[in-house]
């Protein structure tokens, strides 16, 4: 079963998310999108975060979400690790200095290289999903 998380975003297993194609409810991959992470928090964690100012808060929905990324995902490079997106985020935003200043960091390389090893498989030439 899949958990809505907001308007037209749900949260689905891989196992599901074959059974909705199998059973015509989606046509297949172009129909999802991988998010590989966790974040968790403790009790009180997150609001000193935000106290800290750890974390850049917007106004948005989900309409707006989606389409930048359905946008974007023409011509991803799973190889990014997502932080083309994040870059581009952080400018609609209005932090764009921010995200400049930390691009190319050992947390943004450790995540390429994590990429690399999970999320692309290279039979071929081919640049995708790893089976």
């Amino acid at each position: 079963a899949s958990v809505t998380v907001m308007k037209d975003i749900q949260w689905t297993s891989f196992e599901n998310a074959k059974k909705l194609v199998k059973k015509g409810v989606a046509s297949g991959p172009e129909d999802f999108w991988l998010v590989a992470g966790y974040a968790g928090w403790g009790p009180s964690q997150l609001s000193g975060e935000l106290d800290r100012k750890s974390w850049y808060m917007c106004a948005t929905d989900s309409q707006t979400l989606l389409k930048e990324l359905a946008r974007q995902s023409k011509g991803v490079d799973p190889r990014d690790g997502g932080l083309d997106t994040w870059d581009l985020l952080m400018q609609m935003i209005g932090r764009g200095e921010t995200a400049d200043e930390c691009s190319g960091s050992f947390d943004d390389l450790m995540l390429k290289e994590w990429s690399q090893a999970n999320l692309v498989k290279f039979d071929y030439g081919e640049v995708g999903l790893a089976k």
